[in-house]
């Protein structure tokens, strides 16, 4: 019995060992969203200033949704940090949208979700998610052309919708 235990206990080390850092490395939801800063001054000070781009700010019943653009492959090759992840899995732009309440409190709470209806009028969902100001998810943003961008935000019993186009030249 203790030495079936001992194997048990052994393979499962073996097995953790060994596939940990590849599951780390292809897992974006184990990364700490809330320590990267999006949308705040502390990524303005630790991001070189080409990798967040603002592109759109609106009033949605009275809350202020600010929305930022970031290239996560330029964020990428500008870390000092080597990075593991594989490059063509990896979303060419991350989309935040930090939202302040009508009495400029940021919200901390709720769903986000965004609709991307891309240049060949194909469409995609990603739901974000909560981060430190906002909400975020990880987009394609590679042709040329108009996307469609539709976000909703469910707060409670208040639910946002903006829509609006964003060009890429």
């Amino acid at each position: 019995m203790n030495t079936k235990l001992l194997h048990t206990v052994t393979l499962g080390a073996l097995l953790t060992l060994t596939t940990g850092p590849y599951a780390a490395a292809l897992d974006h939801a184990q990364m700490d969203h809330s320590k990267m800063g999006h949308g705040t001054a502390a990524a303005a000070t630790t991001q070189p200033v080409s990798t967040d781009v603002e592109i759109r700010t609106a009033v949605v019943k009275g809350y202020t949704l600010t929305y930022t653009l970031i290239d996560v492959k330029k964020q990428m090759a500008a870390s000092p940090t080597p990075m593991t992840h594989d490059m063509s899995k990896i979303k060419s732009h991350h989309l935040m949208v930090n939202p302040v309440a009508p009495d400029r409190k940021p919200v901390t709470g709720g769903k986000a979700g965004f609709l991307v209806v891309q240049p060949d009028k194909v469409e995609v969902k990603a739901m974000a998610m909560l981060m430190e100001g906002g909400f975020g998810a990880d987009v394609d943003l590679v042709a040329k052309g108009d996307y469609k961008i539709t976000t909703k935000i469910s707060l409670g019993d208040t639910t946002l919708v903006d829509e609006f186009v964003y060009t890429v030249k």
